[in-house]
This record gives C-alpha cells, sequence and structure tokens, in this order.
C-alpha cells in the first residue's frame, strides 16, 4: 500500500512525466501515505478496512484476501462485507466515479466472485496465464470493444519472456491444481477436477475519467453500467486532481 502509494508520487515528480503532465505535489503534504499535488487532489492508501470518511473518483481495492485468510470461511466473509458495506459507496459521484478491484482469485466466494455474482456493474477483465478459448475476455467501454484477449491457441501463454513454458510447469507442482487454477487461471476451482490445463491477472477497470480519486489495493473489476460488456487486500489509497 505504501509502497504503491510512494511509487506513484516518484512517478509524477520524474522528468519524463512533468514534460508531459506538469503537475507539481506540495512539499508540505508529500508523504508515504499521502500526497497532494497544488491544485488541492491528493493520493492516500488506506487500510482495507479503514475507508470510513474516505472518499474519491476511483476507490481501488487491491488483494483484500490473503492466501493464508481466503480459505477461512470467516476471514473471507469478513473481507466481503467490509467491500460491501465499507467500500461499495466511498465515491465522489455515483454516476461518474468508480471502484476497481485488482486481485487474484482464491476462492470461488472471494471479492471479485460475489461483485460478478451480485452483477453490479462491473466490467470483468480476465488474463489467465494459459489462454482458455471458452473463456475469451472481452472488455467493453460505452458500449464499444476496448480490448479483447489477442490469444488464440489453447494453452498460450500471457507473458512467455518473464513466465516461460518450463517454469510454469514447476509454477503446478509446487501450487498444485487449486492453488495454481485460482491464483493464475483466475478460476477458483480447476476446469476438470484437480487438473489445471489452462493463467495470470484477472482484472476490472475503471469507469471514466477522474478529477478526484480514491484508491486501495487488489483483479481488475471495473464499475460499468454498459449492458454489452462481460460482467463478470487489502488497502485502499485516494488521488484527486
Amino acid at each position: 500500500m505504501l509502497r504503491d502509494n510512494l511509487k506513484l508520487s516518484r512517478l509524477i515528480e520524474s522528468d519524463k512525466f512533468q514534460t508531459l503532465w506538469p503537475l507539481k505535489l506540495r512539499d508540505d503534504q508529500n508523504a508515504k501515505g499521502k500526497f497532494e499535488n497544488t491544485g488541492n487532489g491528493f493520493s492516500e492508501a488506506r487500510p482495507f478496512s479503514s475507508m470510513t470518511g474516505g472518499r474519491g473518483d476511483r476507490v481501488k481495492v487491491d488483494d483484500p484476501h490473503s492466501t493464508e485468510t481466503a480459505e477461512s470461511d470467516t476471514e473471507r466473509q469478513t473481507a466481503v462485507r467490509i467491500f460491501r458495506e465499507g467500500i461499495s459507496d466511498r465515491l465522489n459521484d455515483v454516476t461518474t466515479s468508480a471502484i476497481v478491484i485488482i486481485m487474484q482469485r482464491l476462492h470461488e466466494q472471494d471479492v471479485a466472485g460475489v461483485a460478478l455474482q451480485l452483477d453490479i456493474g462491473f466490467v470483468h477483465l480476465n488474463l489467465p496465464m494459459e489462454f482458455e478459448p471458452d473463456r475469451v475476455c472481452r472488455t467493453y467501454v460505452d458500449h464499444e470493444l476496448f480490448f479483447e484477449d489477442p490469444r488464440t491457441e489453447e494453452g498460450e501463454l500471457l507473458f512467455p519472456e518473464r513466465f516461460p513454458a518450463e517454469e510454469i510447469e514447476r509454477l503446478k507442482k509446487a501450487k498444485g491444481s487449486y492453488a495454481y487454477s485460482g491464483q493464475y487461471q483466475q478460476r477458483p476451482a480447476p476446469r476438470s477436477g484437480g487438473a489445471c490445463s489452462s493463467g495470470v491477472t484477472s482484472r476490472s477497470s475503471m469507469r471514466s475519467r477522474p478529477t478526484r480519486c480514491a484508491a486501495g489495493r487488489g483483479t481488475s473489476l471495473r464499475h460499468n453500467r454498459n449492458p454489452g460488456s462481460s460482467r463478470t487486500g487489502p488497502s485502499a489509497c485516494a488521488w484527486q486532481r
């Protein structure tokens, strides 16, 4: 949480960013947890369970579950309850602001799974490590196709330069079929009993351009009321311009 907020502030202050977008940060409010710009915008990192009073144009939830807690019904349901009761209305404008969930799938009833089941306006960006033709991802924005997984071959890898086939086979053995299916295939139950046949991120994106933003850490589900779109951790942060 703090790490990502710090990286964001360093990115904004970089020469390349300033050349393209000369956004100046305030010297008197420039810490790891929160920094502001001279236009009264801010980015703030918060624990997932502490969003009370926080609000923004982009609320990002990053990894609301850990691999240790996702299997605990009590802890998993607590995270889901926090998302539904404490995060779902932390928006500046309910019509233009957005909630973004970024996470790996760890259980069928994790935050991403519940958000998809409830059908509450998220667009599901799902990028498995190994391509599965029957689950090809198409993401729509404003009723128009925005992204389609370009892969066509069964088992085609998402990022072979970083995760070559031989390393994926090692990961399968180390993780086991259930963990690999959720964490890499974004399918929290193996496709065929126990064997995983096909990987890395499942993402939900944001709704529209922000003027202010609140964020938090975790697959990307994107808030979007587009009827043609595929429906499909804890920390939080805020950015405001």
